[in-house]
């Protein structure tokens, strides 16, 4: 799935994807591609929030060490939601973000 472009504190989510299934116990699971548009290297902490139909149906939370400034990396996400299927819209969050 590949939002608008979505950023917030330096970071942008290039794009976020998901299985079509659950894991484990019914945990919603996925990845986001992250951009760190910061002068410097950064690690920070990120909430997606998963929508389907206009109502929340997942909160996801990852992480991203040291990236240099410029760069994309892919990061894991994981809730103790329970998975539901698509099509989604997502509301992307930087929560903290260290220099």
């Amino acid at each position: 799935m590949t939002p608008g472009k979505s950023g917030d504190k330096g970071w942008f989510l290039e794009r976020a994807s998901f299985p079509d299934h659950s894991v484990g116990d019914g945990d919603f699971v996925g990845t986001a591609r992250l951009t760190n548009v910061n002068k410097a290297p950064a690690s920070a902490s990120f909430t997606l929030t998963v929508l389907a139909n206009g109502q929340t149906v997942a909160s996801l939370q990852g992480s991203a060490n040291n990236v240099p400034a410029g760069k994309t990396v892919t990061v894991q996400l994981s809730s103790q939601d329970e998975y539901q299927p698509g099509p989604y819209t997502l509301d992307f969050r930087t929560d903290a973000s260290y220099h």
